[in-house]
């Protein structure tokens, strides 16, 4: 008769394939403590940094930390051991990167200022906020193939629209109606749709 293994039994398999290097030891490892890891971590991060971190970053963080060091592991014989061997790297993770973020010049959070877009100088803004040239012509085009057998009045209505008029905008600067105005924009658009 075969006895049936027990919880600790199991556990002792498992460790011995996640050292051993089995990937399949390992995915269940992760599996079923990894959740205690994310719980000590959101215990820990201080709610200052916690926009800028996720518990996983932490998590991957532990988790390279303990294959790193598996050899110089100590042998757990139960799984308490293992959990609080990882809630305790866990914490240290947590506590190193507040102090990081919190209290060196470098890298404080608290320092860290919301600059709106309009108070950046152009030449210092993110690059690709601005259409290229290339992509400016194109549109051009577009347009210009989009109104080739339209009435001479929708190329004003199009390009006000472009700059940025409002449908009352145009309608007043035009003496139309605003629905007309939106109309005929609605008539473009469908015909924009229908050429892709």
């Amino acid at each position: 008769m075969q006895s049936v293994p027990t919880p600790n039994h199991q556990f002792t398999e498992l460790m011995a394939g996640v050292r051993e290097g089995s990937s399949e030891a390992i995915r269940i490892l992760i599996d079923t403590y990894g959740r205690h890891i994310r719980r000590a971590v959101r215990r820990h991060l201080n709610s200052r940094i916690r926009r800028q971190f996720d518990s996983l970053d932490f998590s991957q963080a532990v988790w390279a930390s303990f294959f790193k060091r598996l050899d110089r592991c100590p042998a757990f014989s139960e799984p308490p051991q293992l959990i609080a061997f990882l809630v305790k790297i866990s914490k240290n993770k947590v506590i190193d990167e507040c102090r990081k973020r919190l209290q060196t010049r470098r890298y404080n959070v608290a320092r860290e200022q919301c600059v709106p877009a309009s108070g950046i100088a152009e030449d210092q803004r993110a690059p690709g906020t601005s259409p290229t040239p290339s992509a400016i012509l194109a549109a051009k085009e577009k347009m210009e193939q989009l109104l080739a057998n339209e009435p001479h009045s929708y190329a004003g209505i199009l390009r006000m629209r472009a700059n940025g008029a409002t449908f009352a905008e145009i309608a007043t600067a035009l003496g139309r109606n605003e629905r007309s105005i939106r109309r005929v924009l609605k008539r473009l658009e469908s015909r924009v749709e229908d050429e892709r």
